[in-house]
């Protein structure tokens, strides 16, 4: 994990190979920008910035 003391932290399964591993959540990105889940990342960051 790249925060260890800061981040939270998923149990997770690689689909392509079965490969088990814990990743935190400050890890995970949406590559597609026209995507669902890139728009949910961008909806989710807009709600943590301070105005």
């Amino acid at each position: 994990m790249m925060y260890p003391d800061e981040d939270l932290a998923g149990h997770v399964r690689r689909k392509s190979d079965g490969k088990e591993f814990f990743l935190g959540l400050a890890e995970i990105e949406a590559v597609d920008k026209k995507s669902v889940n890139y728009r949910l990342f961008v909806e989710a960051a807009k709600k943590g910035e301070t105005p």
